[in-house]
């Protein structure tokens, strides 16, 4: 990529890297990779980031870097909920000073929310929510809004505040979780007075519920078409096995115009809660078998208060919106 540079998110369920450039004047993205560190684990109890999460967030943006540095790439990245709220933020921080060639930057829930809104819709108007693993956010073209309530937290809220087990996460009933994080919810986020469709969802628990609701409508003759172009291949990828195992089993986003609603979530809920502990054997589940209940409620939530029907899961989100407001600084116009 010519004029390049690589973007990094450190979230609060993962780290996430991406390559970015301006081609003829418009931003260019390549692919994305994720890693799970669950930097955010313990925050809600505790107010700090664990030891053993802060160190393995820090390799792997180290080790992002590092990719970078191979293309010669500047790397531009960003921490959000889990950095900013966290009380030892810089024992985290202090382990990336070193790393050349980073500019690091702790985004307000605001600005996440913005950066949200313009990586899914371009800024061409409409609505979006954005549920992280540390933070919800709500963002239209005018207003912007966040709590501390992810998926993450969500399930450490059930866990800590409910009076004994019969109430914890995974043994309660959904009515009863939904109602908890109702009530804590929009305690915390009183949702934009003012919103319009189109209605778009970015973050991995949104982007995930859509791909299990697509799983249930996937052909085999579709499957063996997304497999083709991987077969082709002289060399694989670890995220081209991946990607094979999910439209072996049915379970990949195919379709990028998939909607969610409030009916066929609750569906999904209800089967995925349903599954117990099998959840964690679940393709698409490996690393949100615990909060992806949680998460989807929060959603669920959302949508009955706000009074949205469907919902679009965006995979274009803060990463893509971050890279552009880096283009602008570069003075490259969108």
């Amino acid at each position: 990529m010519g004029n390049g540079f690589a973007v990094i998110d450190i979230g609060s369920n993962s780290i996430r890297y991406m390559t970015a450039a301006s081609e003829r004047g418009l931003l260019r993205c390549g692919a994305k990779q994720r890693r799970t560190t669950r930097l955010a684990t313990g925050l809600l109890e505790t107010g700090r980031l664990r030891t053993e999460n802060l160190i393995a967030s820090a390799a792997v943006v180290r080790g992002f870097c590092a990719e970078a540095a191979k293309e010669g790439l500047f790397v531009c990245a960003y921490a959000t909920s889990a950095v900013r709220d966290a009380e030892n933020r810089a024992e985290f921080l202090s382990l990336l000073e070193s790393i050349p060639n980073l500019r690091l930057e702790i985004l307000s829930g605001e600005e996440e929310a913005r950066l949200a809104y313009l990586g899914a819709t371009k800024g061409q108007g409409g609505t979006v929510i954005d549920i992280g693993g540390g933070s919800l956010q709500v963002a239209t073209a005018k207003d912007a809004v966040s709590a501390p309530s992810g998926a993450i937290r969500a399930k450490e809220f059930c866990a800590v505040t409910a009076p004994d087990s019969r109430f914890r996460i995974p043994d309660s009933s959904l009515e009863t979780m939904k109602q908890m994080l109702a009530e804590q919810l929009f305690a915390l986020l009183p949702p934009p007075s003012v919103h319009v469709g189109p209605y778009y969802g970015v973050g991995g628990t949104i982007t995930t519920l859509g791909a299990l609701l697509e799983s249930s409508v996937i052909t085999w003759e579709k499957r063996w078409e997304y497999l083709q172009p991987l077969l082709a291949k002289e060399y694989c990828t670890v995220d081209d096995l991946k990607s094979a195992k999910r439209a072996l089993t049915g379970l990949g986003a195919f379709r990028k115009n998939s909607v969610i609603t409030r009916k066929k979530l609750w569906t999904l809920l209800k089967e995925l809660h349903a599954m117990g502990p099998a959840r964690a054997q679940h393709p698409l589940l490996e690393s949100r078998h615990d909060t992806i209940i949680p998460g989807g409620l929060l959603l669920l939530n959302l949508m009955e208060k706000m009074r949205i029907d469907k919902l679009t899961p965006s995979h274009a989100d803060g990463l893509e919106g971050y890279a552009q407001k880096i283009m602008e600084e570069r003075g490259t116009k969108l």
